[in-house]
């Protein structure tokens, strides 16, 4: 497998022949030791001139090497591996498993990696602990990374491994020489949470570094990390016999790497690998390199050539006082920051994980190294403004510091938000509901079968006080709302279809503790009879229904067949209450209805403020009926009506209707026991097909008289679908005993 020296030289090599539009040489060396093969990983990263590097991409790709070149030397291997599932087939699922790893992590340190850091150690190779740590210099949380080492090998697809022996190293540490195969790599620093302070040795002065003699290069690896107002440091110790002296070097330019009296100070020399240092700079970064002297003694060591251990840094955090709330609910705090750092202010809610995230950063043109200020706080939030410090290093990658966080809490002024309600235009039964955005805070809707307690929007309350008065969650309005301009609007919001009554309420929310219910509007929904139908009388129809639950009174509305009735403009005909509708079982319409027919439209009806509010009509369709009375009168001989005590000569049939009939077939039916039931129950006497007009008494026919006493009637003879519906009123029965 090429490494990341090999790479970087056929990189330079085909930018040559680019020309002016070639890449800058760190951004190719970065490339390289990268490693990265697409695009879209390459998009994530900082680099130096990233708009060269883009363009460059797809023409400098091949100078990587091919697929196949990943697999050389793996086939040579005599000593069998331990199984390992499989890696993540490429760098964008390599950053995926990253990022749910990261989501799913309890340590605040882990949830706070940032996106580019795990981009960058996606589109590496790095699959097992060594390669993470290996990759690990080159990421803004090294320390993070090299303490989870092992959990990310997994996530990589690299299993969980035993210390494996020294390894030559593939890279040299930043602005250091190419490592030489020779060059053994150093078990690494052991990861310890209580670090004692660094205990120090005496030894002041050591042989000058010999420049040739041994290659500076990076024998294993160093972590720095901040902790409170120390420097926390471990180191992959050097193996051998006798003392090993540890020289801790800073630099405020770049890496002491290259010898350790060039450009920095001697911090502290040791023995140990892992402990504190009390550490302060006015700049913004430390570099930090740590060398190592060995010999049979102290003496001996101090004579010795050093051999570089590894580089870090500490991206100095700003100092952050306690944040003030103005009197204009904006919040302010004052910084000091390092010289040359470059401040960034991040907005959190509290209890969020605090990490760097530019998406939640504050207006910049409020903020500078002396301190922010924030000109829209959320109203009513318990907030952190964490302070981050970005510096550019020496390498041109960029590092942000630890954050410097604070707390701050806005309390806003509540106010009453007046809900507007009205039935939607394009979904019955449904509401539409508005109101204006208040300036800060948010809006909580209730809708309630029963009204809230008046006197309840007096004054602002708190979220315990409203729950215990009936505004809870089941009631919560949680449709969303669109942003008409200011004016936020629902549409179409359905309630619950057994509710009559709806509640409506809008509470602004601020806080649990700071919040005020507005006025209450109210909406019906009257519920329409169910089940209608009438039933016919001789003299009134009977309308039945199953009574609308929550309605105050049943109104019936007549009108046109086949056409609707307003309730509003129309006088009902009858009305009944739920007493009555007890009482009676239905309603009873003694009015006359026309006898050819007419729509009868029943009405819940619900009185809302004094007006009354109409549900649904549940329609009947009345055919209507037409009656027709008769009367028998005897008559003589002479054709004058008979004496009461004389024997008739026949019997003269007369009748009247309500209604026209034009050529009605009547038949007078004889029954010598009882009344006849049907024109066939009984002798057909006499039959005539007549045109009857409206209101009149006509006659109709005559029946002869004989000696057989019998009960007659008149029956319409004909079905009812051919002559339409007739309800013939017998006289009184007397009169229906004849002779014939």
């Amino acid at each position: 497998m090429s490494n990341g020296a090999e790479r970087a030289r056929r990189l330079m090599a085909a930018a040559e022949r680019l020309g002016t539009a070639a890449p800058a040489p760190r951004d190719l060396d970065m490339w390289a030791y990268l490693d990265v093969r697409r695009r879209d990983i390459a998009e994530h990263i900082l680099w130096e001139n990233r708009s060269a590097l883009l363009a460059a991409f797809d023409a400098l790709l091949p100078a990587l090497g091919g697929e196949e070149e990943q697999t050389v030397g793996t086939q040579d291997v005599a000593a069998p591996q331990p199984s390992a599932p499989p890696p993540p087939a490429g760098p964008r699922q390599r950053y995926n498993a990253l990022v749910e790893w990261r989501g799913l992590h309890s340590e605040a340190e882990v949830t706070a990696l940032s996106d580019q850091d795990l981009a960058r150690l996606a589109s590496t190779d790095a699959v097992t602990r060594d390669e993470v740590v290996a990759a690990a210099p080159r990421l803004t949380a090294q320390a993070v990374v090299h303490r989870h080492a092992t959990e990310l090998s997994r996530v990589l697809g690299g299993g969980q491994e035993s210390d494996p022996p020294p390894a030559p190293l593939e890279e040299a540490a930043p602005a250091a020489p190419a490592a030489p195969a020779a060059v053994e790599r150093l078990p690494e620093p052991e990861s310890t949470e209580l670090y004692p302070p660094f205990p120090p040795e005496s030894v002041t002065r050591f042989a000058p570094y010999q420049w040739g003699t041994t290659p500076a290069v990076a024998r294993g690896h160093v972590l720095a990390d901040l902790d409170g107002d120390a420097v926390t440091m471990s180191w992959s110790p050097l193996p051998g016999e006798g003392v090993t002296l540890y020289r801790v070097v800073e630099s405020s330019s770049t890496w002491p790497s290259g010898a350790p009296e060039v450009g920095g100070g001697q911090l502290l020399v040791t023995r140990a690998t892992a402990g504190t240092l009390a550490l302060r700079s006015s700049q913004a970064v430390s570099y930090l390199a740590v060398w190592a002297n060995q010999g049979n003694t102290a003496l001996e060591a101090a004579h010795a050539q050093p051999q570089l251990i590894g580089v870090s840094e500490i991206v100095w955090p700003p100092r952050i006082a306690s944040a003030q709330v103005g009197s204009d609910r904006t919040v302010a705090a004052l910084l000091t920051a390092p010289s040359g750092s470059r401040v960034e202010v991040q907005r959190f809610l509290k209890g969020e994980p605090v990490r760097y995230d530019t998406t939640r950063e504050i207006d910049r043109a409020h903020v500078n190294t002396q301190g922010f200020r924030d000109l829209t706080p959320p109203m009513g939030e318990d907030l952190v403004y964490a302070a981050f410090c970005v510096a550019e290093l020496s390498d041109g990658s960029s590092r942000v510091s630890v954050p410097a966080t604070v707390e701050a809490l806005v309390v806003p002024e509540v106010q009453q938000v007046q809900v507007q309600v009205r039935p939607s235009d394009t979904t019955p039964g449904a509401y539409d509901i508005s109101w204006l955005r208040p300036p800060h805070g948010r809006v909580v809707l209730f809708a309630t079968p029963e009204r809230p307690p008046v006197g309840l929007e007096d004054e602002p309350r708190t979220a315990e006080i409203i729950e215990g008065q009936g505004l809870t969650a089941e009631y919560q309005v949680n449709y969303p709302p669109s942003d008409l301009g200011g004016v936020m609007m629902i549409s179409g919001f359905a309630v619950d279809p057994s509710w009559v009554r709806a509640h409506f309420v809008a509470v602004h929310w601020v806080s649990d503790d700071a919040l005020w219910v507005g006025p209450t509007v109210s909406m019906v929904t009257p519920h329409a009879p169910g089940y209608a139908q009438i039933v016919e009388r001789v003299d009134a129809q009977v309308i039945t229904f199953a009574w609308p639950e929550g309605v105050t009174v049943v109104q019936a509305h007549q009108g046109p067949r086949g056409m609707s009735v307003d309730p509003a403009t129309s006088e009902p005909i009858a009305q009944l209450t739920r007493d009555e509708y007890v009482r009676t079982g239905g309603m009873r319409i003694t009015r006359t209805l026309p006898p050819n027919g007419c729509a009868i439209d029943l009405f819940g009806v619900v009185y809302l403020d004094g007006r009354p509010i109409f549900s649904d009509p549940a329609p009947l369709d009345y055919p209507g009926i037409t009656r027709l009375r008769y009367r028998v009168t005897p008559y003589g001989h002479d054709g004058a009506p008979a004496a009461p005590d004389a024997y008739p000569a026949g019997y003269r049939i007369h009748a009247e209707v309500d209604d026209e009939l034009h050529g009605t077939p009547l038949a007078v039916v004889g029954n010598l026991t009882r009344l006849p039931l049907h024109p066939q129950d009984g002798r057909m006497l006499a039959q005539q097909v007549v045109s009857l007009p409206s209101g009149q008494q006509t006659y109709v026919m005559d029946v002869p008289a004989g000696q057989t006493p019998a009960y007659i009637r008149l029956f319409v003879n004909r079905p009812a679908a051919e002559c339409g519906t007739v309800a013939v009123l017998d006289p009184p029965v007397h009169t229906l005993w004849v002779t014939v």
